[in-house]
């Protein structure tokens, strides 16, 4: 028992000194709802409240997966190889209510009409849209400029962010994106 109790004490240590990537303190996830297009509603009032900081509204919740959306890349390495990039869509907010911390370049920016879409507009996501990619992403495709399309993943990277968990703590990070939308109906 004295062992059992051992280990159980080392991984709860773990598990509260561990560095996910993100602030979870005070994070508050609401699982897949629709909002019916009320989302800016909820948001103004849950801003009223001088305990809440920042509201964000996305299709993904930490730990629930890698991301939304996954795409098949061309390995820099090996061209016969492919490397999956998970994407994350969320409010320009997104990065920023999550405590995810900024590398280089900027966060998306929620006064730039360009730096989110309408979560409904179907059209508008077949184009380069900015994004933030982790450094893990930057590493692996070899992203040293900001600003510049990234045309096999379909954005513009405009901040690189540190890497976070994104999934399970067993699971190394995985080259991630986060692409911006606005007044989204569900999520």
């Amino acid at each position: 028992i004295l062992v059992s109790m051992l280990v159980v004490q080392r991984q709860v240590h773990f598990l509260r000194t561990k560095d996910v990537g993100f602030d979870s303190d005070g994070l508050l996830g609401i699982g897949y709802v629709s909002w019916d297009n009320k989302s800016n509603t909820l948001k103004n009032e849950l801003l009223k409240n001088p305990a809440v900081r920042s509201v964000s509204f996305s299709g993904w919740l930490p730990t629930d997966a890698a991301g939304n959306e996954v795409r098949s890349l061309p390995d820099p390495d090996d061209p016969t190889n492919t490397i999956e990039l998970w994407s994350m869509y969320g409010e320009p907010n997104m990065a920023r209510t999550l405590g995810l911390r900024l590398i280089k370049g900027r966060f998306l920016d929620p006064g730039k009409m360009g730096d989110a879409i309408p979560a409904d507009d179907f059209e508008a996501m077949k184009t380069l849209r900015p994004a933030l990619i982790t450094a893990t992403t930057a590493r692996i495709f070899r992203i040293d400029s900001l600003n510049q399309p990234f045309h096999e993943a379909g954005i513009i990277p405009v901040g690189i962010i540190e890497d976070f968990n994104a999934e399970s703590l067993h699971k190394k990070a995985v080259p991630t994106a986060i692409v911006g939308y606005r007044d989204p109906s569900y999520g």
